[in-house]
């Protein structure tokens, strides 16, 4: 039954001001209508909420992709996957997504990005916060037998991570090795808010380092295994 698995569920707070403490992987269990102002408060922390609808109370209408509902009683195994299935989709949703026509989505937000960026973020997506090499990238730029420049794909990688910034991600260098997309590191994953991400600052650019890019923390030029001090 519901109350056998209240220990698989985050412990929230109706008052606190923030979801900062909590994993976002977890599930907070609310019965419905009765935690109705509950609700509300999980939804503006961004937190996963399953609703377990009472007897005799109509079903709730649940447009957010971190919220769904159980009807009890529910048998503790129906439950533990319908949460299962919840983490997964609310996983899916801060993944960055690319489709056909070169709109790159996280969240509810979405930018649009010429034919060339969308071939390097194919592979930046596919991989996302994996090592995806130079040469893996400048192949995808290349026209037939003519191999793209190495300051060709600097430049498009200066493009993207301008054009990114507003999602929250960025495009670190890894030295002499190539790239990783990844969460801003000061802006984050998005959670429950779909407003624009501010742009992120940016470091002051060093000699040498490829049109500002931030260094990828462990690998540097000439001194792998090192990171900054």
């Amino acid at each position: 039954m519901v109350g056998s698995a209240r220990h698989e569920t985050a412990r929230v707070d109706p008052g606190a001001t923030g979801a900062a403490g909590w994993d976002r992987e977890e599930v907070q269990l609310l019965r419905w209508p009765f935690d109705s102002a509950r609700r509300e408060h999980c939804r503006a922390l961004g937190v996963l909420r399953l609703l377990v609808v009472e007897a005799g109370s109509a079903a709730p209408i649940c447009s957010d992709v971190r919220e769904d509902w159980v009807r009890a009683p529910v048998p503790r195994e129906d439950l533990l996957a319908r949460m299962a299935a919840l983490r997964a989709k609310a996983r899916a949703h801060r993944t960055p997504r690319l489709d056909p026509s070169g709109v790159l989505c996280l969240g509810e937000r979405s930018i649009s990005v010429s034919p060339a960026e969308a071939q390097l973020l194919e592979l930046l997506v596919l991989r996302f916060a994996a090592l995806v090499p130079r040469e893996a990238l400048r192949a995808r730029l290349s026209d037939g037998d003519r191999t793209a420049s190495r300051n060709a794909l600097d430049l498009h990688i200066k493009r993207l991570r301008r054009r990114i910034a507003p999602l929250g991600l960025a495009i670190r260098t890894a030295w002499g090795r190539g790239y990783l997309l990844e969460f801003d590191a000061g802006v984050g994953a998005p959670e429950a808010s779909d407003d624009a991400v501010p742009r992120p600052r940016r470091g002051p650019t060093r000699r040498g380092d490829e049109h500002g890019g931030r260094r990828h923390p462990g690998v540097e030029a000439g001194r792998p295994g090192r990171g900054r001090r």
